[in-house]
């Protein structure tokens, strides 16, 4: 039988609740953000964490000309 995503996720998070890989508080959790070495849980809603995303990737892809703007 597969397993569902929700029961292999639940049974990471305690695998690595035992290692202490696990950051923020559970309780007021809006969302979990997984990453190689760490699970976090965070006060922030998915949405916001997007929008913030999108943000930071518009920002990184801009290119700087101001060397070349004479005033």
């Amino acid at each position: 039988m597969k397993k569902s995503s929700s029961v292999i996720m639940g049974e990471m998070i305690q695998a690595w609740k035992k290692e202490k890989k696990i950051v923020g508080p559970k309780s007021n959790a809006k969302s979990v953000i997984v990453t190689e070495n760490q699970i976090y849980y965070t006060t922030v809603s998915v949405s916001t964490l997007k929008k913030r995303t999108g943000i930071t990737q518009g920002i990184s892809n801009e290119q700087d000309f101001s060397d070349e703007i004479s005033l």
